[in-house]
């Protein structure tokens, strides 16, 4: 018996023991909840980690959504992986578990372009720059410039008292910027013609200026195996006529930040460039930096850039950074994009008096830090017709849809926007600002107008005449038309979305329309028209702008019926002749 008893006091004890013991660990565990709910900075030796990556791709210096990025801890993946790199803003982002990663970079045609290893212990921020020079998506950069062991000058050499030359390579242009860039002096070159220190040689006893000489670019060309040097220094420039024949040049690639010597394909130019496509590159300057010249007095047309991206400091424009003397564009376009401090223009920095722009395009997005920026030129002094921008324009004060300021001795006919502005002060669908002097007729905007009260439909301050242009853009502050100097503003018409009265109109020496009135100027006893529209009757609306164009401009300006804007028929400036009343 006793011995039976110890046996079942042995197995209480044990029951008891145990019972003890869970009761203990939920002790324990409930204390652990409790200090780790009071002490949430805690963290335990061996806890997880989660970092952020930030991916920035970059193409011709700009970033660029047209990739996937993803990452995964195993080399050599081609699918299946363990994060996909979501764009928002300019970025490539995600959240992932420290550790190490590969991080994979796909181009718009599927193909891998990048493969890096990340060791991902803190918040990543990585930025990747690729280069497109029309063969290809590279992120390796010319690390040479042209010339010698590269450049050709054997088309020249062979003849060089000829007046026509053909050039049908990146090494034969390369060659035309050594013999220029020259000026007076020796050239040595091989027996294929390729620039060298030593071998057969020329005697330039006076610069090649190539002046009343025309070269004849023969086949597209590919200029991306070198960084480019501008054809012409600040001594010896090109004077001839560049004839392109619609050929194509990739890969301009120059790397100057800060410089004040004019880049471009050209530095600058008192010749003609006809005919030349730019297409896939890359330009980094200071001051004075186009695509085709950093400045130019000679005449430019029948010309694009399609691709060649710009950054710069100031005086940047889409073609030339400067236009100045005489010099012409003519029938041109840009659809590249660019950025600087300030003084940006689509296709110039600056058009000087006597200068002209006519049929002028621009498609490529501007970004300014600071001032004065247009969607043709930043500064107009000369005269810009039968032109527009469809680019987004952004920048702080003085921005217009064709030219930052239209100058005293601007002249801006024929021409509109339909690209968004933004910025804070002094900024119209036209011009920023409109001088004294200068002259806006037959230009109308469409674009949306983001700025402050100092905003204009047509320009963000108006000190010269404004006649016979319209706004159909939305305005989020400032007026219709312009500000300031309402005098100057004549036969103009805005699109408002109510009515509005008829002593407003008058003061405003402009019309309003499309909220149930077509209203008209009685400004100074002046009566041109009216007719009462419905609000719901726009056919009606049209034909009585057509019946007032037919009547007012004649063979001039078209409105038809149907038609949402005016058609301007002219190809010079219009003067509507006064009604009395």
């Amino acid at each position: 018996m006793i011995g039976n008893m110890e046996i079942i006091n042995k197995r209480t004890t044990g029951k008891t023991s145990r019972a003890n013991i869970i009761y203990m660990f939920f002790c324990v565990v409930f204390f652990s909840l409790v200090i780790a709910l009071a002490s949430p900075s805690f963290v335990h030796a061996n806890a997880v980690s989660f970092y952020d990556v930030s991916v920035t791709i970059t193409v011709n210096g700009f970033p660029n959504e047209n990739f996937d990025a993803y990452l995964d801890s195993e080399e050599n993946q081609i699918d299946d992986f363990e994060y996909q790199l979501g764009y928002v803003d300019g970025e490539f982002l995600t959240e992932v578990l420290d550790g190490s990663y590969y991080l994979y970079i796909f181009s718009e045609s599927n193909q891998i372009v990048e493969e890096i290893l990340l060791e991902i212990n803190q918040n990543i921020f990585e930025t990747i720059e690729f280069y497109d020079f029309g063969e290809g998506l590279t992120e390796e950069t010319p690390v040479e410039t042209w010339g010698i062991g590269s450049a050709n000058i054997g088309w020249y050499v062979n003849n060089p008292s000829s007046s026509e030359f053909h050039i049908s390579s990146g090494a034969d242009l390369a060659g035309l910027a050594a013999i220029v860039n020259n000026g007076a002096g020796v050239l040595n070159y091989d027996a294929l013609g390729i620039l060298s220190s030593t071998g057969n040689f020329i005697d330039l006893t006076t610069p090649e200026s190539f002046i009343g000489d025309v070269i004849f670019i023969d086949n597209n060309i590919f200029l991306g195996d070198y960084e480019w040097i501008p054809i012409g220094t600040l001594t010896d420039i090109f004077e001839g006529t560049l004839k392109g024949g619609g050929n194509t040049i990739n890969g301009v690639y120059i790397n100057s930040p800060g410089s004040t010597f004019p880049q471009g394909l050209f530095s600058a130019i008192p010749g003609d460039i006809e005919n030349v496509i730019l297409d896939k590159g890359y330009i980094n300057g200071g001051e004075n930096v186009g695509a085709l010249a950093g400045g130019s007095t000679g005449k430019i047309y029948d010309s694009r850039n399609n691709g060649v991206n710009i950054i710069g400091d100031s005086y940047i424009g889409g073609i030339t950074g400067v236009l100045s003397g005489e010099g012409e564009i003519l029938r041109t376009y840009n659809s590249s994009s660019f950025y600087g401090f300030g003084y940006i223009g689509g296709l110039t920095g600056i058009s000087g008096t006597n200068t002209v722009i006519s049929d002028g395009e621009n498609y490529g997005s501007i970004e300014g830090e600071n001032n004065i920026i247009g969607g043709i030129s930043w500064e107009n002094q000369g005269y810009i017709k039968d032109s527009f921008n469809e680019g987004r324009v952004l920048g702080n004060s003085l921005l217009g849809g064709i030219a930052g300021i239209n100058g005293a001795t601007g002249i801006i006919l024929n021409s509109y926007n339909e690209g968004d502005i933004q910025g804070n002060s002094y900024i119209g669908g036209i011009a920023g600002e409109h001088q004294s002097g200068g002259i806006l007729d037959n230009s109308y905007n469409i674009g949306r107008i983001d700025g402050d009260i100092t905003s204009g439909g047509i320009a963000g301050t108006v000190n010269s005449n404004v006649r016979n242009c319209f706004n159909a853009g939305q305005i989020l502050l400032g007026d219709p038309i312009g500000n300031e100097s309402a005098d100057y503003i004549s036969y103009c018409y805005f699109l408002s979305e109510e009515d509005t009265s008829e002593e407003q109109n008058t003061k405003r020496n402009a019309f309003s329309f499309e909220g149930g009135a077509y209203r008209v100027n009685a400004f100074e006893q002046y009566i041109i028209y009216s007719q009462v529209v419905t609000a719901d009757d726009t056919t009606l609306l049209s034909s009585a702008l057509h019946d007032w164009a037919e009547a007012e401009g004649g063979d001039y300006i078209s409105w038809k019926e149907g038609d949402d804007l005016p058609e301007f028929l002219a190809k010079y400036s219009v003067n509507f002749p006064f009604v009395q009343g």
